[in-house]
């Protein structure tokens, strides 16, 4: 594992849960640079992902036309690490919960006492940021305490290829030495930006869209619900409750709140008596069902624009049922899509495996296949 302190690296960086982090403000004081204006930049796309049908299946269809039939032969079942893991194992972690995600993957490497890569690692890229002018990265979970940047279970490493190994096995001895970390970064960028970003609103709405509903059956009323109260009052007291009822219309805003009330007073005469005016009022916008799938389709759309994704390969179809041709043109059109991707995945891991430990010079990702495509190759060979 990773050296550090004994501390279980793959549990506390790779397994921690999403909801669990904490928000915070950047504040500059920090040596690292920060993943967008407030450090959380690949925190809220991972939630808009995880909340949206439609962006979930891209990523997973994404990552799997990427890897296609992954590393064949025994190269790919070469152990790599001491939890077990293959190289195909590390390779698919990098482009599913990396490459197709955040455009951005790291690799951790430990070295033995030659100098050779002897261990390799996926860490999230949600949890590397750059040190500002210093060839380290920092990977660990971010938060923010009495106002200055500070972090959890985290270490602080070499970036690969910019500090000699045995200079640093030198300055930490050779058993103590933490290793390398190599962060991919598609396009060169200092943070890699996600595919899905021009679309990432969409993603949410199709999260929004989904809590509408179930609020409004939740909270037992078909719209937000206006309820009138009989008052006294007149004059600036009348209207510092108008203020007040302002602010509890605005709290009923948002699709969490479907179906929520508001209680407001009503003015009465001196005898107590009050206009003829209707108890209870609905606030809800007209047409509103019809309203939602028309954005519902166009969030889609964005989505599947951004991944450059047939909805075919979703398991959706526009006409109601599949067209086998159709299909067929969408897988091999999407595999040739994705031929770029693979070829820049491929270009990573074949920098580095040749100084490791395990004498491969190159590996090569294998294109998916259709399932009556891989049965009918082993019917001809048979």
């Amino acid at each position: 594992m990773p050296k550090t302190d004994r501390l279980n690296i793959k549990a506390a960086i790779n397994y921690v849960k999403l909801e669990s982090l904490p928000y915070f403000t950047f504040t500059g004081k920090a040596e690292i640079v920060p993943w967008g204006i407030d450090n959380i930049y690949p925190y809220r796309i991972v939630e808009a992902i995880k909340k949206s049908p439609t962006a979930l299946g891209c990523v997973k269809r994404q990552s799997e036309f990427i890897f296609g039939q992954g590393i064949l032969g025994a190269v790919g079942q070469i152990i790599v690490n001491q939890n077990g893991e293959t190289l195909n194992d590390v390779i698919w972690q990098c482009i599913r919960h990396g490459y197709s995600t955040l455009y951005g993957f790291g690799l951790h490497y430990n070295f033995n006492a030659l100098g050779q890569i002897a261990e390799i690692y996926f860490v999230n890229p949600e949890y590397i940021r750059k040190h500002r002018r210093q060839p380290k990265v920092e990977y660990g979970v971010f938060h923010d305490k009495h106002n200055t940047f500070t972090n959890w279970h985290n270490i602080t490493v070499d970036r690969y290829g910019e500090v000699d190994v045995f200079e640093g096995m030198a300055r930490h001895g050779v058993r103590d030495y933490r290793g390398q970390v190599d962060f991919f970064v598609k396009d060169r960028e200092i943070y890699p930006t996600s595919p899905i970003d021009a679309a990432s609103i969409s993603a949410s709405f199709e999260k929004e869209a989904q809590i509408y509903p179930y609020a409004n059956i939740r909270n037992g009323f078909s719209g937000n619900t206006l309820i009138k109260l009989p008052t006294l009052s007149s004059g600036e007291e009348a209207e510092k409750e108008t203020g007040d009822l302002q602010d509890r219309l605005e709290s009923v805003h948002g699709s969490d709140k479907a179906g929520s009330s508001v209680v407001i007073n009503t003015p009465v005469n001196a005898s107590g008596e009050a206009k003829e005016f209707k108890m209870i009022e609905h606030l809800s916008p007209t047409n509103v069902d019809g309203l939602f799938e028309k954005q519902n389709k166009k969030a889609e759309r964005d989505i599947l624009k951004q991944y450059m994704m047939p909805e075919i390969l979703l398991g959706v179809s526009s006409q109601g049922m599949f067209n086998e041709a159709e299909f067929n043109d969408a897988f091999d059109y999407k595999n040739s899509d994705t031929e770029h991707d693979r070829n820049e995945i491929e270009r990573v891991f074949n920098k580095i495996l040749p100084k490791s430990i395990w004498n491969i010079n190159s590996i090569q990702l294998e294109p998916l296949k259709m399932k009556k495509q891989a049965q009918t190759m082993q019917t001809n060979v048979a």
